[in-house]
């Protein structure tokens, strides 16, 4: 553990937030000790199946739609973000955040999705969407009760859920798997309406998991909204 974690977990109270350091990256990566930092928090926080080459993740900062955020605390990365970008639906979308194992609990998480909130204010979007694991994906008790978690989570800091009764899924290999979609709206919108939902998971499927228009598994959501 390191001396940055031994400190916070000597207290009860929150995360001291003014002893946060909070960096956003685009068009390039932190240093390389930052980034093997934040390589363990996403291996420790996401089993394989939930995961992407760390590699293939990060090469997507290189162009203006990927952004990666990294929380430290006394020069250690203690927490990290990604974000891409949906620019013609108005959104950012957020495909991993992450807190290292040490410091859950502690208020870090919902002070990091309050700097993603404001970065998407700054850039004068809706909100951000992302999609969560489905409890009913697994069969597993604990992974099941980690994805309640991570909703319950995300709905205490305001994030509204949009596929509550319909049938969300994303590609995982040559399979769709369950997933929820959320949104976190900014700015004082409102979550997407059901017309809206449309373009919004056409541009998930397109731009973020590069699935086809034809696609038949983008096809059959469409149209339970149109």
């Amino acid at each position: 553990m390191h001396r940055a974690d031994e400190k916070l977990l000597a207290t009860d109270m929150k995360v001291n937030t003014d002893e946060l350091e909070w960096q956003s990256f685009k068009n390039e990566l932190p240093f390389p000790r930052d980034m093997i930092e934040a390589e363990r928090i996403y291996i420790s926080s996401f089993p394989p199946e939930e995961r992407m080459e760390w590699a293939s993740l990060t090469s997507a900062v290189w162009d203006e739609r990927g952004r990666i955020d990294i929380a430290r605390y006394q020069s250690h990365v203690v927490g990290f973000a990604f974000t891409e970008h949906l620019n013609l639906a108005g959104y950012h979308f957020l495909s991993y955040l992450a807190v290292t194992n040490k410091l859950r609990g502690f208020g870090l998480g919902g002070w990091m999705l309050g700097r993603l909130r404001e970065a998407a204010e700054d850039d004068g979007r809706k909100g951000i969407v992302f999609d969560v694991e489905h409890p009913g994906a697994t069969p597993r008790e604990e992974v099941q009760q980690v994805c309640r978690h991570r909703m319950e989570f995300y709905r205490r800091h305001g994030a509204h859920l949009l596929s509550a009764d319909w049938d969300y899924r994303v590609p995982l290999g040559n399979r769709y798997i369950r997933r929820h979609l959320m949104v976190l709206p900014v700015n004082g919108y409102a979550p997407p309406c059901r017309e809206e939902l449309a373009s919004v998971v056409t541009l998930i499927m397109t731009e973020l998991y590069r699935l086809p228009a034809a696609d038949q598994n983008l096809q059959r959501m469409i149209k339970l909204f149109v």
